[in-house]
């Protein structure tokens, strides 16, 4: 019997192997198609930069095989190509053509992080790490996502193996175990849409330090001072310190005369422009902040006291309107200081009141009295 074929088979449905391909020789694609009345006799295909461009393959038949790989081809990274495909009926009627959606090439893996930044130089914690990083490119394909590892050297993964991250920047990983002293790095890489994986960047490592900074010991100026404006002091430094602060009080401990100020690194200050009151005892009390951010225990001054004011003038007492003695003379004295007390007298004799002609100013420690031998007086 005879049969009439005059619809031609339907246009075939396409399909490459996705959005991108790492293989610059080969594309493959499958389709299906069909004619009720006289079926498929024979299907061809083409490859081309365009949709229904045949200018990479032109058209070609694979009989009636439904798929082909093609090999030996030289393909051009960033480019995509189209299969067209169109089938023959066992009338002899070509259909119309069917494409693909189109496959880009993408051989080149995407760029590393420029830049792999962790939380600084030290941390406190001990079961959490921070780290962002700059965006990766890849012109053809686009970042798929980011991969991260850490480690206990730079490019490390013993202890935490490579992680997906998707598209994000940046990552937070907590339920760690991590170990007082020891440095931890970050690696971080991009994978692009095409399944390539970029060159890791890596984090310049970031240390461990659960340790409390000691209590500064804290030196001031001594027991005293005349200076009403400006106090000065010092302190043990140690390793790894970050940053000072200080303050002044008018007890052990105290702020009330200068706030938590910071000095940086520096183990010393003298502070100016103060209103300090004579008679009133001031103190030291600084604190050390380690690099992870721990501030230590302060440690205080013994404190200085302010006395601006100078003893009262001595009281003078000789021993009386004449002596028989040419070679002797006694004198006895009172005087007082509230504020810090007397640390010292001098006396001086001359022929004159406040002279010194006799005996020049001479030192009798806090003796409040003196008998002078070995005169030669008229």
């Amino acid at each position: 019997p005879s049969y009439i074929d005059a619809t031609p088979p339907t246009t075939p449905v396409v399909t490459d192997d996705g959005l991108y391909t790492v293989n610059a020789t080969q594309l493959h694609a499958v389709w299906t198609s069909s004619d009720p009345e006289s079926g498929i006799a024979e299907y061809q295909y083409a490859i081309g930069t365009t949709v229904g461009g045949t200018n990479v393959v032109g058209w070609t038949s694979t009989g009636t095989t439904a798929s082909v790989t093609k090999t030996g081809l030289a393909l051009a990274s960033g480019t995509t190509y189209y299969f067209t495909v169109k089938a023959k009926n066992g009338a002899g009627t070509w259909g119309t053509a069917g494409n693909s959606d189109g496959i880009t090439v993408d051989t080149s893996a995407p760029t590393a992080p420029a830049v792999v930044t962790d939380n600084g130089q030290f941390t406190s914690s001990t079961t959490q790490l921070h780290a962002s990083w700059t965006a990766s490119s890849d012109l053809e394909s686009g970042i798929l996502r980011y991969e991260y590892a850490i480690g206990t050297t730079a490019g490390g993964t013993n202890v935490v193996g490579w992680t997906a991250n998707g598209t994000n920047l940046s990552v937070t990983k907590t339920g760690l175990t991590l170990t007082n002293g020891t440095t931890y790095y970050f690696t971080v890489r991009a994978v692009n849409n095409a399944g390539l994986t970029g060159t890791a960047g890596n984090s310049d490592g970031i240390t461990v330090d659960i340790s409390v900074p000691a209590a500064p010991v804290v030196t001031d100026d001594g027991t005293y001072t005349i200076n009403a404006t400006q106090l000065h002091a010092t302190w043990s430094t140690q390793s790894g310190i970050a940053e000072y602060q200080y303050a002044i009080g008018t007890t052990s401990g105290g702020t009330n005369v200068v706030g938590w100020t910071s000095t940086g690194t520096t183990a010393y200050v003298t502070k100016t422009g103060l209103a300090l009151t004579s008679g009133t005892t001031y103190y030291f009390t600084v604190k050390a902040k380690n690099g992870a951010g721990t501030w230590g225990a302060a440690g205080n001054s013994d404190g200085i006291k302010v006395d601006t004011s100078a003893p009262t003038t001595p009281v003078v007492t000789d021993d009386g309107a004449t002596t028989t003695n040419f070679t002797q003379l006694h004198a006895t004295w009172t005087s007082s200081d509230p504020e810090s007390g007397i640390a010292e007298y001098q006396y001086a004799i001359g022929t004159t009141s406040g002279g010194t002609n006799v005996v020049t100013w001479t030192l009798t420690g806090t003796t409040a009295s003196v008998t002078k031998t070995g005169l030669a007086l008229t």
